[in-house]
């Protein structure tokens, strides 16, 4: 084909010059839009906007002027009227310079006309303000209440809703505006968008033509390298390209070709030896994994010896704890049943003493008897004596009321003594009864002392039986060790011929050979 007789840069050339002319003419377009669009805000902003602005400053003005004229018309201090006027003036001198900035900035016909009937409201305005205050001059105040209410107000109520008027227009007129300027934006969006789509339809034909004459047939280039280095040697290809994808592909035919050749030759010389070493090292291969198999089978008994050993250990240690802490626990029982025996020998004493106490209670208890007889004895006694004995009859009663208060005091303490008597009474039967206990306890920890020194001496015993085995053990399986380890050397000497003949095979066996393959068709690029 015609277009393969450009080269690649020919082509990239014009492929970015055509997206560089797309780029220029957007552009273009671009900058024409956005002038149009500044054109149009601003005269929005400095103009329409402007006289916005002006129109409501001269209603402000107007508005603030009226105010003061009537305020003049109506006050009667002098020094008011003086500085009204004087604002009146300076307010006159504003609102005339904004209508003549309007006047000048006036461009269409209906703005032309409004301001000419501003201007003529203005001046009925006007004239009647001066007729109201040459009035006022001449000390009419009635006609000049009069014609504020008739002519003034009216005339500026007149004057106010035009220059209104003239401020709703500008802002009709800006709201117009502004939606003519969102028209031409819209409008420039979609112009801009549509050349935009243009240039990316364009540039996607040429990166679509870029890919179908460069791309693809460089990608097939770098397919048929890739096949050959991993080893497909039985690609062909052919093609009518004359550019530098052609003399690429060409080259890469006789690289193919060259390489298929040799490795052909090496493969035949291999197939001889590999046979060979491959048995050998399958049988060095099982008698190494004979050997391995005794090793392992070895290495779990000791490694169950072991664990019997310290099984074992653990049970001797166990025992002699065990011992050690039933010793503590015979030894810690005997005291108990000594200690047991002094709390029998002093709840004993206790009784005995409670007993005694009683008897004590019981003199004292008669002792308050036989005085309360004799106070009683006292007292009649006083009775007789009559007002010579009535001092002795008042001793006579307190010593009655004593011996009464003992008495009763000593049948409270005797009955505490009867309860305290009982209580140790039982407390000592049951000291008794945990003696006995304690002696009982004391019996079966000696001879469960006993039991645990004979399981010690057997686990010790038993201890070192089984690390006379583990040794053995142990000796047997480092002698089977060096063993596995002379096979295992064995078999790496006769396997090391089988693995150089077998990755030489492999290395060959990369190459996948034209004269392997029963038929082969060739790889055309057509571009």
């Amino acid at each position: 084909m015609k277009n393969f007789q450009l080269n690649i840069a020919t082509r990239l050339i014009l492929s970015f010059l055509t997206v560089l002319f797309v780029m220029l003419v957007i552009t273009a377009v671009s900058l024409w839009r956005l002038q149009a669009a500044h054109q149009m805000t601003d005269y929005l902003v400095n103009r329409k906007l402007a006289n916005q602005l002006q129109v409501a400053d001269w209603l402000g003005a107007s508005s603030l002027n009226g105010v003061r004229a009537i305020a003049i018309a109506k006050s009667d201090s002098l020094e008011l009227e003086e500085y009204f006027s004087a604002k009146v003036t300076a307010g006159d001198a504003e609102i005339k310079a904004l209508s003549a900035h309007m006047q000048l900035s006036a461009t269409t016909p209906e703005e032309k006309a409004e301001l000419a009937t501003i201007a003529r409201l203005q001046a009925a305005y006007l004239s009647t303000r001066d007729e109201v205050f040459q009035l006022k001059a001449v000390g009419k105040t009635q006609d000049v209440e009069q014609q504020v209410k008739a002519r003034m107000e009216p005339a500026q109520a007149a004057l106010l809703q035009g220059i209104r008027e003239l401020l709703d227009s500008q802002k009709t007129q800006a709201r117009q505006m502004a939606a003519d300027s969102d028209q031409l934006y819209r409008n420039s969006l979609l112009l801009l968008n549509g050349l935009g789509a243009l240039g990316v339809l364009i540039a996607a034909l040429a990166a679509w033509l870029l890919i179908r004459t460069l791309v693809l047939p460089l990608r097939h280039a770098v397919t048929i390298a890739a096949r050959v280095a991993g080893g497909d040697l039985t690609v062909e290809t052919a093609t009518r390209r004359t550019d530098e994808i052609g003399t690429l592909l060409q080259s890469l035919q006789q690289m193919t070709a060259s390489l298929a050749g040799t490795v052909g030759e090496v493969r035949r010389g291999i197939v001889a030896i590999d046979a060979t070493a491959q048995q050998m090292a399958q049988e060095n291969v099982h008698l190494s994994d004979r050997t391995e198999s005794q090793a392992g089978a070895l290495q779990e008994a000791a490694t169950s010896i072991e664990q019997l050993a310290a099984a074992v250990r653990q049970n001797a240690a166990s025992a002699l704890q065990a011992r050690t802490l039933a010793s503590s626990a015979a030894g810690h029982a005997s005291r108990g049943g000594q200690e047991i025996e002094q709390l029998m020998a002093a709840m004993t004493g206790i009784v005995a003493g409670s007993g005694r106490m009683g008897d004590i209670i019981g003199v004292i208890d008669g002792i308050a008897f036989q005085t309360n007889i004799l106070a009683l004895n006292a007292a009649v006694e006083a009775a007789r004596a009559g007002e010579h004995g009535r001092g002795f009859a008042v001793v006579a009663s307190e010593v009655r009321a004593l011996a009464q208060r003992s008495a009763a005091a000593a049948r409270e303490i005797k009955g505490l003594i009867a309860l305290s008597v009982e209580g140790a009474t039982v407390g000592s039967r049951n000291v008794q009864s945990a003696g006995q206990t304690i002696a009982e306890i004391v019996a079966s920890s000696q001879q469960v002392a006993g039991l645990i020194n004979q399981i010690t001496d057997a686990s010790h015993q038993q201890q070192l039986g089984i690390e006379q085995v583990n040794q053995a053990v142990a000796a047997i399986d480092t002698a089977t060790q060096q063993n596995a380890l002379l096979v295992q050397e064995a078999v790496a000497n006769a396997d090391a011929l089988r693995q150089q003949s077998e990755q030489l095979r492999e290395a060959i066996g990369f190459f996948n050979e034209p004269s392997l393959q029963p038929g082969r068709l060739p790889v055309l690029l057509a571009g």
